[in-house]
């Protein structure tokens, strides 16, 4: 768990992946990001980075696998580094809509290099 700007997700993913290869764990899946209070008017949050393994030796945080019932989604195909487009689109589109969301973003990055957008709505 670490705050970074969103130019700089990269690192933190890539301190995963070697963490994985220094512990012998095949990552599987798409590694995911999970801010909560990214929506705070004081503009403090905090982000969670995930990484799917076959094999560990601790358990996976409740929250990560929580889901949720409610939610704006985009699948987004402009690239990583520009993913804060889609947090902006889906934002404009719950003010627009009068959606309120929980200030929850996840943001699941694919091997075919999309990244699926999730914005947890009330």
């Amino acid at each position: 768990q670490e705050n970074v700007e969103r130019e700089n997700l990269g690192i933190s993913v890539g301190k995963l992946y070697e963490r994985a290869a220094r512990e012998n764990l095949v990552p599987e899946g798409a590694h995911f990001v999970k801010y909560t209070g990214l929506m705070n008017d004081d503009g403090n949050f905090t982000m969670t980075t995930y990484l799917s393994v076959s094999s560990t030796g601790e358990a996976l945080e409740d929250e990560g696998t929580q889901t949720y019932e409610r939610c704006l989604h985009m699948c987004f195909t402009k690239g990583f580094s520009r993913v804060k487009e889609a947090h902006i689109e889906l934002q404009n589109y719950a003010q627009e809509h009068g959606i309120r969301c929980t200030g929850i973003v996840l943001e699941v990055y694919n091997r075919d290099w999309t990244v699926d957008v999730y914005m947890v709505t009330e």
